[in-house]
């Protein structure tokens, strides 16, 4: 797990920040708060009880969804489960940790956090972050369309104006980051060299304030519910990818078929209620905001 977390974000581009930032924007005791790979101080101090007792806890028959898919005959699927999982006992459903202090409606960040750090990379990155409502909960569905406006495509408004037009990035990216208990909405974007991070991020406010003040145009309202669409149809070309839809809406919504429900929350969205999202959620004064600048610029301009 160790070497898994240095391959996997660690000695990755920015990699050092995206573990940094859930413990930047969530509280100390929320769940999220610890990067999923946990820190290297305590996976060196887990001992073989503490991973048993982490999986007989959690890891329980009553707490799993399991999904056989693909050209199977039923009777001898169900008798495969029966013979190779049906003798594992179950201690009934592990009690759920929970999200102490945190509600989709009322954020637990209540300022700007700010960190500058150094790393090897060749440009510098702005990051911004906002806790935002967990899957499926009232505002996820905006929040994908927000950033799929902010960011899908060049004629997306922060890719138009900071790539395309001013040529002060190099990338743009926004995502709705959706969890079980909570979600994050995470915007950024890689500067082009010598462009000040300071410029960049009083553009991307003029845009997001301009999100929160004035709903989007039903052309980019349409275009964001086509391009969500489309990639959840194709999500659906595969087995697997069947497989892993039937399994998230039984372990979310206890219905495995939320289908038709999960594509509702975007085709009744509407330009009122993105702009009353990205008012209520991307709040100037409560996010964190990181900057990530090449080694020996700390302090510098980026």
């Amino acid at each position: 797990m160790r070497n898994e977390r240095r391959q996997q974000a660690e000695n990755t581009p920015y990699g050092k920040a995206d573990l940094r930032l859930p413990e930047l924007l969530f509280p100390v005791g929320h769940p999220y708060h610890h990067p999923v790979y946990g820190s290297h101080a305590d996976l060196e101090a887990a001992t073989v009880d503490d991973v048993k007792a982490f999986f007989a806890t959690y890891y329980d028959p009553a707490n799993t969804a399991l999904v056989v898919a693909g050209d199977i005959d039923p009777k001898r699927a169900r008798a495969s489960i029966d013979r190779w999982m049906g003798t594992i006992v179950s201690k009934g459903k592990p009690k759920d940790p929970g999200a102490p202090g945190f509600s989709d409606t009322q954020t637990t960040l209540k300022t700007v956090v700010r960190e500058t750090t150094e790393d090897n990379v060749e440009h510098a990155k702005l990051v911004m972050a906002w806790q935002t409502p967990k899957h499926f909960a009232p505002g996820d569905a905006e929040l994908d369309i927000v950033s799929s406006v902010l960011t899908s495509g060049k004629a997306s408004r922060l890719y138009k104006t900071l790539v395309y037009d001013k040529k002060l990035a190099q990338s743009v990216s926004a995502e709705q980051a959706s969890g079980a208990i909570g979600s994050r909405f995470v915007l950024e974007v890689v500067a082009r060299p010598g462009v000040s991070l300071d410029k960049i991020e009083a553009e991307v406010d003029a845009e997001l304030g301009k999100l929160r003040d004035k709903p989007i145009s039903a052309d980019e309202l349409a275009q964001a519910k086509n391009q969500i669409e489309t990639g959840f149809v194709r999500r659906l070309e595969s087995v697997r990818g069947r497989a892993a839809l039937l399994s998230l809406y039984q372990t979310s919504t206890k219905d495995s078929a939320y289908a038709e429900k999960d594509l509702e929350r975007y085709r009744r969205a509407d330009a009122a209620s993105v702009k009353a999202t990205a008012a209520a959620y991307l709040v100037p004064g409560a996010r964190v905001i990181q900057r990530i600048l090449p080694r020996a610029q700390k302090g510098g301009s980026p």
